[in-house]
């Protein structure tokens, strides 16, 4: 049978629910938790802003079915706005152009690889400590610019191949990109803005935005051509162990992306920039986002924090000062899930938005080809059909016990199916690396709390108000 369509609550006959998603990103948060939660809504509903509608997913039997095949890979309209940024980039790109670039970027995420960036990471954790030490302590102190300014020198090492700060105009271009995210998310949920001609051409904010825009190509343009120059090609399979064309210990990913170009052309210049802001991008502030919440929770919760602390100093001996390897970092499992657990309350990507391509059979009917649907990872999350005590911050549920009969789509924060997120594993030891440091040196007092943070869902999950913790040297 075909679906039978739910409309969610508050819409009217010509413009749907038009006034509740562009009113104020905190009463929008609420509006939608509010659907996803209403039983007469389940499993499945229909948003709808004038002509679009769009089907909202939160039952894990039914988000299996419509990404664990090769199939409905095509990202929803939600995404439209990302297109002038990003292009073609892995995160918008579909069919056979996404799976030739993610073939050219799977090896920069090889484990022999991610080995090669521990220094990179404890370089980054090194700064995170430093800046805490030097806002002071025992008052608040937002995390989340600390922890932005570290995951960047890490993506930027990784990506670019280079620290930004080395790098002339990279100070402008981290402060361009923080600027151009906030207003690709405004526009996002205006889809009367997204005919890309009446938005850069007759609105201030299309301007404005074009410009940034611009300034980020050209600016990632001169790092391509300057790491192009007296390039030299290498056999991927056999630098799996590491060697970059520049002699480090790390093959960045803008070394795949030439590389691949000059011995199969499979790739053009814009397509390589394309994928450098992608991965600029999304590989900081998602990992973040997920650091900001992991650290406040901590704080909130000292028993753990203190175990946490334990089984820092159980792997790497009575010597705080030294640096975690990557097999450390790989024996903190206890950290791991603390940020599995973290990641479960607070996603930092909270919904992800496809389009069917083809009639996809659910248990509550046919969802029909072309509809757009969201699947709110959110609400999975904290549903408590599927999470008893949904609310409590308990690691505990990622013990292997625990999660031996648990639905796999009931726990997706990296996404699932053949378009889950490529960095995963990246994203784990960049945070165990950044947690390991910051909690040798201090302990973490409460500031913000659950109840205390006001969310918004922009391109990530976000706190307005930051996310504030204080800090207290250990010796």
């Amino acid at each position: 049978m075909t679906y039978k369509l739910k409309f969610a609550d508050g819409g009217s006959f010509l413009i749907g629910n038009l006034p509740q998603l562009t009113s104020s990103k905190e009463k929008l948060f609420k509006i939608v938790r509010k659907w996803n939660n209403s039983e007469h809504l389940k499993p499945m509903f229909v948003a709808q802003v004038g002509p679009y509608m769009a089907l909202n997913i939160i039952d894990p039997d039914i988000i299996e079915a419509v990404i664990s095949s090769n199939k409905n890979l095509q990202k929803s309209l939600l995404y439209t706005s990302l297109g002038p940024w990003l292009g073609q980039g892995l995160l918008t790109s579909t069919g056979n152009m996404w799976h030739t670039r993610r073939k050219i970027l799977t090896p920069a995420f090889h484990f022999s690889i991610l080995q090669g960036f521990i220094s990179t990471f404890n370089e980054a954790a090194d700064k995170v400590v430093r800046d805490i030490k030097s806002c002071g302590f025992r008052k608040p102190i937002n995390v989340v610019p600390l922890v932005s300014e570290a995951t960047l020198h890490g993506i930027n090492c990784t990506s670019m191949g280079s620290k930004m700060e080395r790098i002339e105009g990279g100070v402008e271009y981290q402060e361009n990109l923080s600027r151009l995210s906030d207003s690709v998310a405004w526009r996002c949920l205006r889809p009367w803005l997204f005919n890309n001609i009446f938005y850069y051409f007759f609105t201030s904010k299309g301007q404005t935005e074009n410009k940034l825009i611009n300034s980020l190509h050209n600016f990632v343009d001169s790092v391509i051509k300057k790491r192009a120059a007296g390039f030299q090609v290498f056999n991927t399979e056999e630098e799996t162990v590491s060697k970059s064309a520049y002699g480090k210990k790390k093959l960045a990913m803008l070394d795949l992306l030439l590389n691949d170009q000059l011995r199969n052309n499979s790739i053009t210049n814009q397509g390589i920039r394309d994928e450098v802001n992608t991965f600029v991008f999304e590989g900081h502030d998602t990992t973040a986002a997920n650091l900001s919440f992991t650290l406040m929770l901590l704080a909130c919760h000292k028993d753990i924090q203190n175990e946490v602390f334990e089984e820092i100093c159980h792997i790497l001996g009575p010597d705080l000062d030294k640096e975690p390897t990557y097999a450390d970092l790989q024996e903190m499992a206890l950290m791991e899930r603390c940020i599995k657990e973290s990641l479960r309350l607070y996603p930092s990507v909270p919904l992800i938005g496809r389009v069917a391509s083809e009639d996809i059979v659910t248990k509550a009917g046919i969802i029909p080809k072309g509809l757009s649907f969201h699947v709110h990872i959110y609400d999975v999350h904290r549903d408590p059909a599927l999470w008893p005590d949904p609310e409590k911050f308990d690691p505990s549920r990622f013990l292997p016990e625990n999660c031996r009969n648990r639905h796999p789509y009931s726990y997706i924060p990296f996404s699932a199916g053949p378009r889950n997120c490529i960095g995963q594993r990246f994203a784990m030891l960049e945070a165990k690396s950044i947690l390991c440091k910051v909690i040798k040196n201090f302990i973490l007092e409460p500031v913000d709390t659950p109840d205390s943070l006001v969310l918004v869902q922009e391109l990530l999950l976000r706190s307005v108000n930051g996310v504030k913790v204080k800090f207290v040297p250990r010796y």
